[in-house]
């Protein structure tokens, strides 16, 4: 058997056993849209109008069980654009010009590709900010590293990840993530 032969069975069996139809972790709270007030007071400001999720340009946004945004990264990622906040008329979206949008950051599951020995590089050719890089290791195949300071959370990488590995979570350290 030659290497493109064993990497790709390799590949497929890890894809079989973790792969894309396999559930993502899903957060234990809905991410809100940018410029969401903190979580109490957003649950009482949003009247779940839906007017933010109609206005975003990206289709990201769709309404939870009580119509109010969550963010939806298979769909797409965030550009940050403003525009679901500048449609909020209950005050649970506002953006403050100086203020970062929100605190979400990605961060790359065990069930990555790279980190099972297997080649791929998708989430950082999805990454215009940098913000994802592969070290340099002692293994055949580098590992995903995302430098947390210039991760805005907008998702471009999740979607497109075959092995659904990548999390979005609000948080800057680079820990482990179940999954």
């Amino acid at each position: 058997m030659n290497l493109t032969s064993y990497l790709a069975n390799k590949c497929l069996a890890f894809l079989l056993d973790s792969g894309p139809g396999r559930s993502r972790p899903r957060p234990l709270q809905p991410m809100r849209p940018p410029w969401s007030a903190k979580s109490a007071d957003f649950a009482s400001l949003c009247d779940g109008c839906g007017l933010c999720i109609i206005a975003c340009p990206e289709k990201i946004l769709a309404g939870d069980d009580k119509g109010r945004p969550r963010v939806d990264f298979a769909a797409g990622s965030c550009t940050f654009c403003g525009a679901c906040a500048q449609s909020c008329h209950t005050g649970a979206l506002s953006p403050e010009p100086a203020a970062a949008p929100w605190a979400v950051k990605a961060f790359v599951s065990p069930g990555c590709l790279a980190r099972n020995n297997v080649l791929c590089r998708t989430c950082a050719e999805h990454c215009s900010g940098g913000a994802i890089i592969f070290a340099n290791t002692t293994t055949a195949v580098p590992a995903p590293v995302i430098l947390s300071g210039r991760c805005t959370g907008c998702g471009a990488c999740f979607a497109p990840c075959p092995a659904g590995a990548i999390v979005m979570r609000p948080g800057t350290q680079p820990t482990e993530v179940s999954g």
